[in-house]
């Protein structure tokens, strides 16, 4: 049995949200053989001590913290600027696949705003089409679309989920251009690294079923809805089938964008808060 790879990254305030989403994945993944890569922007020793706690209790996987520090001092000496939630930690996930160990051959990146709720077990077979990463389209509004330079019917990816070809990402020094574009811009991207990834790496970016990032807009919206509102009609990889067929087995819950709110919020009206 292959290892599953899975990176997070969590600070001090998410680290009651990031360990419910791994909590999902170890529940959900008891036949596989897990390793995780907590990737820690700042976390305090006790709130460590509690991860820790939380892992002993799972003898299928492994674990392993990395520190982010470092990498995110450089990152701020090259003059990105904050989050709208006042951190860098967005900006891990560029880094993530330049610091596993080099036996890392696949990973699958998982925003902390999730749940597991299916088995990974297929996420080392996707096909990436030789191609650095994988990820979800993203349903989206083609003015925005056209606000980062994209055509109307181009596809916009969601980078909350990533499944990395750790080889080729590096081999293409993938970290190393979304620094140098970040460096030369100067500007200030509204959803950061997906922005970028969207408008300078779409032919680096392999489509994967949108099981992996099953999102809010999915959950509420029918297929037709989905491409009328999101002019996703020429774009639109999924038959109808397929997409009832993803609606009823989801791998992925992503709480992205403000539809309802979130799930961990108190005053959320979210369709997914009892489960949550």
């Amino acid at each position: 049995m292959s290892t599953i790879n899975i990176s997070y990254v969590t600070s001090d305030k998410f680290v009651p949200i990031t360990m419910t989403s791994i909590i999902s994945c170890l529940e959900n993944n008891k036949n596989q053989k897990l390793k995780f890569f907590v990737f820690s922007d700042g976390v305090k020793q006790d709130n460590r001590l509690k991860i820790e706690e939380v892992f002993k209790k799972y003898e299928y996987a492994d674990y392993q913290f990395i520190e982010l520090e470092e990498q995110i001092n450089k990152l701020i000496e090259t003059g990105i600027v904050m989050h709208r939630d006042q951190t860098y930690t967005t900006y891990s996930r560029i880094l993530v696949a330049n610091m596993v160990p080099d036996n890392v051959k696949r990973l699958i990146h998982i925003d902390s705003d999730t749940l597991v709720v299916g088995s990974l077990k297929d996420v080392n077979d996707i096909d990436l089409n030789g191609k650095p990463m994988g990820m979800v389209t993203d349903f989206i509004n083609s003015g925005y679309k056209r606000l980062i330079g994209l055509g109307k019917h181009d596809l916009y990816y969601n980078a909350g989920n990533i499944v990395f070809d750790v080889e080729k990402w590096n081999a293409n020094k993938c970290t190393e251009r979304i620094i140098e574009i970040i460096n030369t811009r100067k500007e200030k991207f509204k959803l950061v690294e997906q922005d970028i990834l969207n408008e300078y790496f779409q032919k680096e970016i392999a489509e994967i079923p949108f099981s992996y990032n099953y999102q809010t807009s999915t959950m509420i919206f029918e297929f037709s809805e989905i491409r009328k509102i999101y002019n996703m009609d020429a774009s639109f990889s999924y038959s109808l089938d397929s997409y009832n067929e993803i609606k009823n087995n989801p791998i992925i819950f992503h709480f992205a964008g403000i539809m309802f709110s979130r799930p961990f919020y108190d005053d959320n009206i979210h369709p997914m808060k009892e489960k949550y």
